[in-house]
């Protein structure tokens, strides 16, 4: 027996690209939701990234937006 409660019946298969688009967008949004903030600093390549503390906030959140997409129905697709 799954002890997991499921919020609906609804399966969603996403492409890699759009699991993490979407888990990527759920993580900043929660770490905003929680007054965390991610902040980001511009490499000598013009890039811009995340700061090393925010790196690791946004592994944290990444990790319980994957959840929380998974309790929603979504999946990502298995690569053949």
């Amino acid at each position: 027996m799954n002890n997991v409660y499921s919020y609906t019946n609804s399966s969603l298969v996403l492409t890699k690209e759009q699991w993490i688009a979407m888990y990527s967008d759920l993580a900043c949004m929660l770490a905003d939701a929680y007054g965390e903030g991610l902040e980001t600093e511009v490499t000598p390549d013009d890039v811009r990234i995340f700061t090393e503390e925010s790196q690791e906030k946004f592994i944290n959140f990444a990790s319980d937006a994957e959840y929380f997409l998974g309790q929603l129905g979504f999946s990502q697709e298995v690569a053949a």
